[in-house]
């Protein structure tokens, strides 16, 4: 006798149910032994040492503030969190302290932790945005570094450690993201958990979603001079994708990522009566290209690409620009004399632009 269609129907759903019950079963078993651990992506401080912020990020606890108070909120990574700065002298407090010197009214916040990109800073300003408010903003950017970080789906929070952090993208020009909230799991269930790291690597995934990176050629450019790295030019820790020439589309694709999130910092501040501001290291002056050589392959470095790129990201937007410390006691591990000094000439470059004049100031709001 033959199965009717209905009878078919009714298997189907009897084995789909029998299924799902026993997926269910097994996500039950392991949230019961949490097992595995979640994967959580991106990170917020990188050191055990506080003070820490109402967001979990390095720096004094902001109290209430007052109406005529200036609060300069400054984003960044590394610079900003300042690993090597005593817990009793954050770098929040050395540029409040700087600030001060020309408005007793100022304020300081700093927003970054070691290893971040602009899309981390990015998702740390919005947090900080729904629970406080800045008259000036400034983004601290390193464009060789900054346009790396964004364009992959892993971070570095330390030297040799890498970790999944939340990731945008580009698609038919227009940002899109992020993948999740820092702290977020990347996984929706243990099952999953458990599951998709065994049949799918998430960073080749998004690796294989990017614009090819360059080759390289197999011959040595000639008349250049040679210097080997260890890592593609194109690498998350790499600082040379902005210096290539010709321009490889991952790299061009990058620096796209890179502009539209400083964007949308622009527009979230401006939003919010801030005034937004970068500020940028002085790029190294170098007068000619040369040839890196990276396993057997070669590839050209030219500072004139390079200085293109950074004006490409800073266009239209207010850009300082901060001389380098050249002091005896800068990059020799003293600290925090360098970022004193350091802090000291972004208040001073403020204060010159009359941005600490209250009469100045925006009327910020949250």
């Amino acid at each position: 006798m033959a199965i009717r269609p209905f009878d078919r129907a009714l298997k189907f759903v009897f084995w789909a149910a029998l299924t799902a019950l026993g997926l269910g079963a097994v996500e039950f078993g392991l949230r019961y032994l949490n097992r595995p651990s979640a994967i959580v992506s991106g990170w917020l401080a990188t050191v055990t040492q506080g003070p820490f912020n109402q967001i979990g990020l390095r720096g004094r606890p902001w109290p209430p503030r007052s109406p005529g108070d200036v609060v300069v909120t400054l984003v960044g990574a590394e610079e900003v969190e300042c690993v090597r700065c005593p817990p009793d002298e954050t770098l929040d407090l050395i540029l409040e302290n700087a600030l001060r010197t020309f408005n007793s009214a100022a304020r300081a916040v700093t927003l970054g932790a070691t290893g971040y990109g602009l899309d981390q800073e990015y998702l740390a300003l919005r947090d900080y945005f729904d629970h406080e408010r800045a008259s000036i903003l400034l983004v601290w950017i390193s464009p060789a570094r900054d346009v790396a970080r964004v364009t992959f789906r892993t971070g570095h929070p330390a030297p040799g450690r890498t970790a999944p952090k939340p990731a945008f993208w580009l698609r038919d020009g227009e940002l899109l993201g992020p993948t999740e909230g820092v702290g977020h799991d990347i996984h929706w269930s243990k099952l999953a958990t458990w599951l998709v790291p065994l049949f799918a690597d998430a960073d080749a995934r998004w690796n294989r979603s990017l614009p090819a990176a360059d080759p390289g050629s197999r011959v040595a450019p000639a008349g250049l001079a040679v210097q080997r790295i260890d890592n593609a030019p194109e690498d998350p820790n790499s600082p040379w994708g902005i210096w290539l020439q010709p321009p490889p589309p991952r790299a061009r694709y990058g620096l796209d990522v890179t502009r539209a999130l400083l964007r949308r910092m622009a527009e979230t501040a401006t939003l919010r009566g801030t005034r937004f501001i970068l500020v940028m290291p002085q790029p190294a002056a170098v007068d000619r290209a040369v040839a890196l050589a990276h396993a057997g392959h070669w590839f050209v470095a030219d500072p004139a690409r390079r200085d293109a790129a950074i004006a490409e990201l800073t266009a239209g937007f207010e850009t300082i620009i901060l001389e380098p410390d050249d002091s005896a006691n800068a990059g020799n591990g003293a600290a925090p004399d360098s970022e004193r000094r350091t802090m000291a000439q972004l208040a001073t470059i403020l204060h010159q632009r009359n941005y600490l004049d209250p009469a100045t100031v925006p009327r910020s709001r949250r």
